[in-house]
């Protein structure tokens, strides 16, 4: 309900300002069209502000995503601070936690084989 809001709002302020541009769009043709020079350097000059603006928008979006994603590599940089003994010593708990754990699992799986012989 929120998207079919949204295209309601954009519809509506298409209307809205399809008269007021396309007046506007008019003028600066009629403009050009007679050979104003002043009319001419303004159509080039609101061109490229409005695609200066639109090429703004676009590299502030890529650097935030850019930003988000960590493509450089810094927040892991920040994470890994510490000495490789501490790391070696972090690895070697994780495989020990993870050795228990599949002893766990074959003991479980063996407990389970012996309920179905059972049955």
């Amino acid at each position: 309900s929120l998207g079919a809001l949204n295209q309601a709002i954009a519809v509506a302020t298409g209307y809205w300002l399809t008269p007021i541009v396309a007046r506007t769009l008019s003028r600066a043709h009629d403009a050009v069209e007679s050979g104003n020079p002043l009319a001419f350097f303004g159509v080039v000059l609101s061109l490229d502000l409005g695609f200066w603006l639109v090429a703004r928008a676009f590299s502030q979006s890529a650097g935030r995503s850019r930003r988000n994603d960590d493509i450089d590599g810094v927040s892991l940089s920040k994470k890994n601070k510490g000495d490789i003994s501490d790391l070696m010593k972090r690895m070697a708990d994780l495989e020990q936690v993870a050795k228990s754990k599949d002893a766990e699992v074959e003991r479980l799986s063996a407990k389970l084989k012996e309920l179905d012989a059972g049955d």
